[in-house]
């Protein structure tokens, strides 16, 4: 699967449930990562980080087997 990650400063309407979620607010020190897909806790803080970054992460089923992750500039320097 390949996926892409963006952020937005703003919406319109309201998170809607999905098969794979139930949206909720939640402080950022407070995130549930234990809740989540365990690659969530390697790349979502370089997103709220304002990062750019790259990884791949290999999954069986939920099972995180292994991942390598590279946060840079938007030059792509470190």
């Amino acid at each position: 699967m390949s996926v892409n990650v963006f952020t937005a400063n703003g919406c319109i309407g309201s998170p809607q449930e999905t098969d794979e979620a139930i949206p909720l607010w939640t402080p950022i020190d407070s995130i549930p990562y234990n809740e989540m897909w365990e690659d969530d806790i390697h790349w979502l803080p370089s997103m709220l980080a304002k990062q750019y970054f790259e990884g791949r992460f290999f999954l069986d089923n939920d099972t995180l087997l292994s991942f390598a992750l590279e946060a840079y500039n938007k030059d792509k320097s470190i």
